[in-house]
């Protein structure tokens, strides 16, 4: 099916993928709850979670898109990338404000999240049993 939203029922009520074509790597619900990001393989695809209306894709073809973590203020995003590299981007955007390749993600998916009160820096695992702390 590959995304879809149901209610506590068990209904469907939304299937983000009528044509079949979205096979989705990890999604991520913004803090505000008017956004919804799905990361495929090469693509990130960003929804208005309230109407459902796709607002914008932007395709990375040149990267695995494996993971995403959205920002408290629902403006950014983390997408983690193999081989080896994190990008922070604008949601609505798909602008590239910042990227961090310290850590090293080859084999297994490698997870990032906003960090700090003012969330002013970036925390990932890494293959090799080591964790990062990324400046933004």
């Amino acid at each position: 099916m590959g995304c879809g939203v149901w209610d506590l029922d068990g209904q469907l009520k939304h299937n983000f993928c009528d044509d079949g074509k979205l096979r989705v790597n990890d999604l991520a619900v913004s803090a505000d709850g008017q956004r919804l990001v799905v990361i495929t393989e090469s693509s990130i695809v960003v929804f208005d979670f309230a109407s459902y209306e796709k607002i914008a894709e932007f395709q990375l073809d040149d990267t695995k898109l494996t993971s995403v973590t959205i920002s408290q203020d629902s403006r950014h995003m983390l997408v983690s990338m193999s081989p080896d590299q994190i990008k922070l981007m604008e949601i609505d955007t798909g602008d590239v404000i910042q990227r961090f390749e310290a850590h090293v993600q080859k084999q297994f998916i490698i997870r990032s999240v906003f960090g700090g009160a003012d969330e002013n820096f970036v925390v990932s695992g890494s293959e090799g049993m080591c964790a990062y702390c990324l400046v933004i």
